[in-house]
């Protein structure tokens, strides 16, 4: 009986003998090591139609690493940001904020890897998604809870990271309170 690692081997070995891309061999099989080699979101000739750029359902496939806290899947999604059109770099950032409440250590520990993050980066802090559109006070309360996680983090290493993230997230919740 094969053990599960060489069927894993094999697998690797047909994605690639089939002329699959990193993006689509991280699809079928989202591991860490398959994310770190993707460079950017490409597929086959022919794997979606010609006038799509990627497909919605594939970012949630790195949501949902991104959510379970595979920092490997939080970098690459911060990659990708770098060569995405709008709607793609918007489903990137809120891709990223999903780390925030289930993994907020793992959150500022990337954050704080980017040494001078970009604005954009504080976009993904506050991106909340689609699913809150027009709902004001879910939105305050995503946040809050955003916050609440940042502020459970005690690791010394991540003071002013977090420090940083939670004056963004007070500052979105009460706009009006002085820094």
């Amino acid at each position: 009986m094969l053990k599960p690692t060489t069927i894993l081997f094999f697998l690797g070995l047909s994605n690639a003998a089939i002329g699959q891309t990193a993006w689509e061999t991280y699809i079928h099989y989202p591991s860490s090591e398959n994310a770190e080699a993707v460079t950017r979101i490409e597929y086959s000739q022919g794997a979606i139609p010609e006038r799509d750029t990627y497909r919605f359902e594939h970012i949630l496939v790195l949501e949902t690493q991104i959510a379970a806290g595979d920092a490997a899947a939080w970098r690459m999604a911060y990659r990708l940001r770098a060569k995405a059109d709008a709607a793609l770099f918007e489903d990137l950032n809120h891709a990223l904020s999903r780390m925030i409440r289930p993994h907020p250590a793992v959150f500022l520990a990337e954050f704080q890897k980017l040494g001078n993050p970009s604005e954009a980066l504080f976009d993904a802090l506050l991106m909340t998604g689609e699913e809150y559109v027009d709902l004001y006070e879910a939105q305050q309360y995503e946040l809050s809870m955003r916050l609440e996680a940042i502020e459970s983090v005690e690791d010394d290493a991540l003071q002013g990271t977090k420090e940083l993230c939670a004056r963004i997230l007070r500052g979105a919740i009460n706009p009006s309170a002085e820094p």
